[in-house]
């Protein structure tokens, strides 16, 4: 028998001016609440800072001494991986759709999200773990990345499908942004044949609901988050799968890691999920039948609809920018032409030109390339779920 006990939490490591004070402190306050506690995986995500990652190195390490950090994009993916066991293989897979490179604010296509995967051995059980951020849902009445994290939901599930066929249990952890009613959830359990730790648990000492975001009480909690989700939401997730051979019971789940004693703030605008898993082999290999296959295809058909949804809008887009790039570049050659006829042409006017040029570039850019970046993502995807559903 092998029990584990597994932590994850989003770190909310954004490195903003008016809350990196709060940052700084609050990482060191990650490191050693983790330090002080008998877990065996714990699983963060939204570190972005390499100074974080190496600061929560130098207190996790020495009762954690085997760590990975799964480096994506041009911030890096914020996922990281510390464990008691050593780590013998690890790979990342970067999801074909990200959010859009525009949206600078929203940082999320400069993380270059995806789904990391660490392979270990404990106890002569093959263990797969699985750690993803998804993309953030930045308003429930106006999704405009809905299509964005469906796509990602599935690739999670496939990705888990397709690498772990030869292990005996599957652990995926993290920040699925997204709460048990949403699609993407029910995606990725059924795909991905997962099972929630919330849901079976045996014992729980807090938050019987499970929230672990928007929590009213927590300091980070916007008032918009409040009026919007006055009881908060739950969005991070421990899900797992005992392949052949093996059985799981789920002794315990809570929400822990509120606010930091003697500190005015949390750790995080995250609480963080513990997971107490005790594992049992069996040498009756009994193979598990999937009981969830027609659960499955109801989500991949509502799946393939929005996705093909999604095409359509960024071909639309597409257009649009495309369109508008056309309409500046016939914009700017009347204004050259105009100009031209003066006599003097005053300094700011070529300042106006070469800020009108580079407002034309931007839009053929994103019409004719980033656009259709996401158009060729969307079908790709779109065929994937077909495949999946025939077969």
């Amino acid at each position: 028998m092998t029990t584990l006990r597994i932590l994850t939490l989003n770190c909310w490591g954004k490195p903003l001016p008016f809350i990196y004070e709060d940052l700084c402190d609050r990482i060191g306050a990650i490191g050693d609440e983790i330090s002080k506690r008998d877990y065996n995986l714990v699983i963060l995500e939204k570190v972005w800072l390499s100074s974080d990652y190496k600061k929560l190195c130098d207190k996790i390490c020495p009762v954690l001494p085997y760590s990975h950090y799964f480096y994506s994009g041009m911030l890096g993916s914020g996922c990281c991986v510390f464990s008691k066991f050593p780590i013998r293989e690890t790979m990342y897979y970067r999801f074909s759709l990200n959010g859009f490179a525009h949206k600078i604010w929203h940082g999320d296509w400069y993380a270059g999200k995806g789904v990391g995967l660490c392979k270990m051995v404990i106890d002569g059980l093959h263990i797969n773990l699985y750690s993803s951020d998804t993309h953030t849902r930045y308003s429930r009445n106006f999704d405009e990345y809905a299509a964005h994290r469906v796509a990602q939901s599935f690739e999670i599930s496939q990705f888990i499908k397709q690498t772990s066929e030869a292990c005996d249990l599957v652990i995926l952890a993290g920040d699925l942004n997204s709460e048990p009613s949403d699609l993407n959830y029910k995606l990725i359990l059924t795909n991905g044949n997962l099972r929630d730790c919330w849901i079976d648990k045996e014992m729980t000492y807090s938050d019987a609901a499970g929230n672990t975001c928007a929590l009213p009480y927590n300091n980070y909690t916007s008032a918009a988050d409040k009026k919007e989700y006055p009881f908060g939401k739950r969005i991070d997730y421990i899900m797992y799968r005992a392949n052949p051979g093996v059985k799981v019971f789920v002794e315990e789940a809570s929400v822990i890691m509120g606010r930091i004693l003697g500190t005015p703030f949390h750790y995080s605008k995250h609480e963080s999920l513990k997971a107490v898993l005790r594992i049992e082999q069996f040498s009756d290999v009994v193979y598990p039948v999937d009981d969830q296959y027609s659960e499955r295809n109801k989500h991949l058909l509502e799946a393939f609809e929005l996705i093909n949804n999604g095409l359509q809008q960024s071909r639309l887009s597409g257009d649009c920018y495309l369109f508008q790039s056309l309409l500046q570049s016939f914009l700017m050659i009347t204004f050259v032409i105009m100009i031209q006829n003066e006599p003097q042409v005053p300094p700011f006017f070529q300042i106006i030109n070469y800020g009108w040029t580079l407002i034309t570039a931007f839009y053929f850019w994103t019409g004719a390339v980033v656009m259709k970046t996401d158009e060729n993502s969307f079908l790709g995807i779109k065929l994937d779920i077909a495949n999946a559903i025939a077969n």
